[in-house]
């Protein structure tokens, strides 16, 4: 099932805007590349959302995000809350998966498709060997449509901090 996704979401990057970032750093890849709200609201159809359910998400900034260890000086180990967004000065945190299956809560969303909903997002901790393990799936930064900012994204190697910085992404409108 987790295949599936894997595809789909790349079959989406694929189809979506030309405002895709791709940034190599410390031995690490990252790219984002926002989405379309009509292809969140149909991606997220096909899990079992109306599209009344899923609006609130889709009319904010969602992207495809990709994140591997190409050559890192060992594994790699992010946590998505400490991830960021700095805009006119002022810091936005990703918005984390208890908090959109808090808002789903009373709009009746399907265990099925909380569940999907969960597996088609980028992880909120996840660690990654060296030699190219990787993964895929979406994120969410709550600014309007169109928004632009820059994206920090850090991990650690034993402790030891590391810093990426995506400068002007740009959401889908």
């Amino acid at each position: 099932m987790m295949g599936l996704f894997k595809v789909v979401l790349f079959f989406m990057l694929l189809l979506t805007s030309v405002f895709a970032k791709k940034m190599s750093k410390y031995g690490v890849t990252f790219s984002i590349e926002p989405i379309a709200s009509s292809k969140v609201e149909a991606f997220y159809a096909g899990r079992g959302f109306s599209q009344k359910q899923i609006v609130p998400y889709s009319h904010t900034c969602v992207f495809t995000t990709f994140l591997r260890n190409d050559n890192a000086k060992g594994t790699i180990h992010f946590v998505r809350k400490n991830w960021f967004v700095l805009k006119d000065a002022n810091r936005f945190y990703i918005k984390n998966n208890a908090y959109w299956l808090k808002k789903f809560k009373n709009t009746k969303v399907k265990m099925s498709s909380k569940i999907a909903f969960v597996l088609g997002q980028i992880p909120e901790e996840q660690s990654y060997a060296t030699g190219g393990d990787w993964n895929e799936g979406m994120l969410n930064v709550d600014l309007p449509l169109g928004s632009k900012f820059d994206l920090k994204i850090n991990w650690d190697i034993k402790g030891k901090k590391y810093e990426l910085t995506m400068h002007d992404v740009k959401c889908a409108k």
